[in-house]
């Protein structure tokens, strides 16, 4: 949970891809284990079975601030081991804009990453002048986003995916990616 989901509707994208694993996982009789990492804290909710959990779960990612978060890697891979005692299935739901090491993770349990965008950042457009509100420092700044910024931006998303995608390929972890 990073302020990078402010975005778009890169939230809502995330909260409804959460809500249908977790009614998939409690269809399937599985436990759903839910932990949602915003910078430096970790919020575990208690496994379940139930149906309950699942609303509970997403109203608890809804309500979580956003603004000024950014996860730091080590954090990931750290809170997510020391929670999990066992080898499990690990789905993990982000927009993953940024450096993330999975070989931790990778080494102990079962990995598939969903990776949340929203259709702007695959295919940006010409916007001309506008108000900028970062999303993790929640300032504002006056910009012009003309075709040279444009393809700036596009190559740094380009750069990103790449390089993520070919760790996860590395390691032998599956992905998507789902637009909004």
């Amino acid at each position: 949970m990073s302020g990078s989901l402010l975005f778009e509707k890169k939230k809502e994208s995330l909260l409804e891809v959460c809500a249908h694993l977790g009614y998939q996982t409690v269809k399937s009789a599985n436990t759903l284990v839910p932990i949602m990492i915003a910078q430096h804290e970790a919020l575990f909710l208690p496994p379940s079975k139930k149906q309950h959990a699942i609303e509970h779960f997403v109203k608890t990612c809804d309500e979580i601030a956003l603004q000024n978060t950014h996860i730091e890697n080590s954090d990931l891979s750290m809170q997510i081991n020391r929670h999990l005692n066992k080898k499990s299935f690990v789905i993990l739901v982000g927009d993953f804009l940024g450096d993330f090491d999975f070989s931790v993770l990778a080494k102990r349990h079962d990995i598939h990453l969903i990776m949340i965008r929203d259709s702007f950042e695959e295919n940006p457009i010409v916007l001309g002048e506008g108000e900028f509100i970062d999303p993790e420092s929640g300032e504002s700044a006056t910009f012009y986003f003309g075709e040279r910024a444009r393809d700036a931006y596009a190559t740094r998303y380009q750069e990103n995916d790449a390089r993520l995608i070919k760790h996860l390929h590395r390691l032998g972890i599956s992905y998507e990616k789902v637009l909004s």
